[in-house]
């Protein structure tokens, strides 16, 4: 990937606080019981909307 394509997205103001919220939340799990059937699931979820929303970011770049 190249990081150049974020440049702009990430390199001023209000793009680093997003791209820093973003690494936060994806790298914070929300603690559940071991056992729990549902930290799996929610967790893999969390990755996927952290990434459906960096996709859209990197479209959005694109079309500028």
């Amino acid at each position: 990937m190249n990081n150049n394509n974020y440049y702009s997205t990430f390199a001023h103001g209000v793009g680093e606080q997003v791209l820093d919220d973003l690494i936060s939340t994806y790298h914070n799990k929300l603690a559940f019981d071991a056992s729990n059937q549902y930290q799996t699931a929610f967790n893999l979820g969390q990755q996927d909307v952290i990434n459906y929303i960096l996709a859209r970011m990197k479209e959005a770049e694109q079309k500028q």
